[in-house]
């Protein structure tokens, strides 16, 4: 999630220098900045959505494994030392 995150900021970042057009000086922008800003705030929405899920996965595993963050540690025990059973 935190890749596909990065990917829409990088994403977002390099479209929105190359969609910055004056729209004086061409008709075909123009009539495509209604187009543009739909995809941009579907970007920004879709974004918002992905960093929630994040926060929420992040407090639910302190809430599950207390204060260990480390993912790669293959204790599964919660925060009561008790096992998990899946």
């Amino acid at each position: 999630m935190l890749i596909l995150i990065l990917i829409d900021i990088f994403w977002l970042l390099i479209i929105g220098f190359v969609w910055e057009h004056d729209e004086k000086d061409n008709e075909y922008w123009k009539e495509l900045s209604g187009l543009h800003s739909l995809v941009r705030y579907g970007v920004i929405g879709e974004l918002l959505l992905s960093c929630t899920i994040v926060i929420l996965l992040f407090l639910d595993y302190r809430q599950v494994y207390g204060k260990l963050l480390n993912p790669l540690d293959f204790n599964y025990q919660n925060k009561n030392d008790e096992p998990i059973v899946n």
